[in-house]
């Protein structure tokens, strides 16, 4: 075999592996992508959710707009969460955890972790008044959690 026919082999498994590499890469963006947005979506879910329930009578479930003495962080996310007790709950998307329900802002902060990526964790922050009339996300902010 000639020199050149070896040098073009070595070309060829050399680019074909970096062709390789980069699909994994691209592959695995992909999957981190999709990931972040579901739970992004269902982070919005949770959000409205408690939005609905600071709005409902209490009679039925909800705050009605203040928070008594017994509306508590258990009370909500048993309201988020269908009727399940608990801090959190766990769905396909990730696990879900609330970690504080502040009366005098009124404001809820949940954590999120992906299930199929543990490094994408999530926190969202929801006004539960509904945020300033002018504000498209209806007072609900999402950020990356270090």
């Amino acid at each position: 075999m000639g020199t050149q026919q070896i040098l073009m082999i070595i070309l060829s498994v050399i680019v074909v592996g970096a062709a390789i590499a980069v699909g994994i890469q691209m592959f695995d963006t992909q999957s981190r992508n999709q990931a972040r947005v579901a739970l992004t979506a269902e982070l919005m879910q949770v959000g409205t959710q408690c939005q609905a329930w600071w709005r409902t009578p209490v009679i039925m479930g909800g705050a009605s707009g203040g928070l008594a003495a017994d509306q508590t962080m258990a009370k909500l996310m048993e309201f988020v969460n269908k009727g399940q007790p608990g801090l959190s709950y766990t769905n396909a998307h990730g696990i879900f955890t609330i970690t504080s329900l502040t009366p005098a802002t009124p404001q809820c902060v949940f954590t999120a972790v992906s299930a199929s990526n543990a490094s994408i964790k999530l926190t969202m922050t929801c006004d539960l008044s509904g945020g300033a009339p002018d504000d498209p996300r209806a007072g609900i902010v999402i950020t990356d959690t270090p």
